[in-house]
């Protein structure tokens, strides 16, 4: 349809503290998948609050993030 979709690629080393934070946060929304849909929800609010910047955005999410990754890790 003619439609673009800006793409945000993540590349590390795999036994990187950001690498862990990925796969934390991915298998965390993984096992619970309501919370994915909020997740969803949260990134299209704060993508309109951001008006598309993209620094913005990121600490925006932050806190939400460190939050997941907090409740990922107590289950470990």
């Amino acid at each position: 349809d003619g439609a673009s979709y800006p793409v945000h690629i993540h590349i590390s080393w795999t036994d990187s503290t950001f690498a862990r934070d990925l796969l934390d946060f991915r298998d965390y929304m993984l096992a619970y998948p309501d919370e994915a849909v909020e997740y969803e929800r949260l990134k299209r609010v704060w993508q309109e609050q951001s008006a598309g910047e993209r620094a913005r955005f990121t600490a925006m999410k932050a806190p939400y993030v460190e939050a997941i990754l907090a409740r990922a890790r107590r289950q470990e």
